[in-house]
């Protein structure tokens, strides 16, 4: 403003957005931030959940197996009573119709960019009718370890969808069906939920169970109807079960990270970094690094960094374009003084020679 380069109207503009967006960041200053990150094949209910747990329609949903979530997602919602901020992300299904794993992993690494400080929760949705380990939930559990690695478990919370069976009875399939991912879960400490009837259980049970007693504790504390049997608590109604799925994802003490989202997260920074040095004006190179900044914080994609990278160069350029004539103009008007000067001084020193020759005359 102050070097002319930008119009009080605009300034003032600029002032508002920028207060406003103070407003929405100020209570990130003292909320819990935990992000979530929901997985699981297409159409079995990973928007639905993800809407569930936002308290609103956030994501699109759909029951068939092509993915609605054509690209990878993050929305960011607050929950003032248990002073969290939850950042969210929708991932595309990890078997899409259309594309190939290959394809479908790499995807997936796209989320590296939303979540810069590693993942709280990795809820894996998985539809488990009538409560069997299917070929198909088997290469589900497989592609989430292969891709997440075996520590994935140590951060996730299983929910299975469509599944009349309680948690026990789970534990019990997966001790006689799979031993060894039953093993990995137990001694991981991963959370099991099953929801009978899928997103029109209005009136059904949410059945969860913990091998955690923290959890379990903290399940007790929160449920308003239930009843207890061999540690597994069944808790009536969607809204108190969304609050102990929200509970279980505070209680997260550990963050997931691997060294591919570390390896993702060096290649956005240098992108930023070498996205600076393009920049021929200081005030939109700022205004890039401010974008940088967002983008380095997963609160802008990769696609929106790009979108305003490209903005950002077009001002630049006319910036350049503009100072480039001012100086040209600035360099002229230098000219035209340092002739004038010098014609002066000529005209002056003509003048002494003739008041010399009349001197001597």
């Amino acid at each position: 403003l102050l070097q002319g380069q930008l119009s009080l109207a605009d300034w003032e503009r600029t002032k508002a957005q920028l207060l406003d967006n103070d407003a929405l960041l100020t209570p990130r200053c003292v909320m819990r931030v935990k992000t979530v990150l929901n997985v699981g094949a297409s159409g079995v209910g990973k928007s639905w959940l993800g809407n569930q747990l936002a308290g609103k329609t956030i994501f699109t949903e759909s029951d068939d197996m092509d993915s609605v979530t054509q690209k990878c997602s993050k929305v960011v919602v607050q929950d003032p009573p248990l002073d969290v901020q939850y950042h969210m992300i929708d991932s595309r299904g990890l078997f899409d119709t259309h594309k190939t794993q290959a394809e479908v992993q790499a995807d997936l690494a796209a989320f590296a960019e939303l979540a810069p400080n590693g993942i709280d929760a990795i809820v894996v949705v998985i539809e488990l009718q009538g409560g069997r380990f299917t070929p198909f939930v088997k290469m589900t559990l497989e592609v989430v370890e292969s891709f997440f690695g075996a520590t994935v478990w140590q951060h996730s919370i299983l929910v299975l969808n469509k599944c009349k069976k309680t948690p026990e009875q789970i534990w019990a399939d997966a001790a006689d069906k799979q031993p060894a991912l039953e093993t990995k879960w137990r001694e991981s400490g991963t959370v099991i939920c099953t929801v009978p009837r899928g997103k029109e259980d209005d009136q059904g049970n949410l059945v969860v169970e913990s091998i955690s007693p923290q959890i379990r504790s903290l399940k007790q504390a929160i449920a308003t109807t239930s009843q207890v049997d061999q540690g597994n608590l069944v808790v009536e109604s969607i809204a108190t079960q969304i609050g102990l799925l929200k509970q279980a994802i505070v209680n997260t003490s550990n963050v997931y990270d691997s060294d591919e989202f570390r390896q993702e997260r060096a290649k956005l920074k240098r992108k930023a970094e070498e996205a600076e040095g393009d920049f021929k004006t200081d005030a939109w190179r700022r205004k890039m690094q401010e974008e940088n900044v967002l983008l380095l914080q997963g609160q802008l994609s990769l696609a929106d960094w790009e979108r305003k990278k490209a903005d950002l160069l077009q001002e630049d350029e006319k910036a350049e374009s503009e100072r480039q004539r001012a100086l040209s103009l600035q360099r002229e008007r230098d000219q035209a003084v340092a002739r004038a000067t010098e014609e002066r001084r000529r005209a002056e020193q003509r003048e002494r020679e003739r008041d010399q020759e009349a001197a001597r005359a």
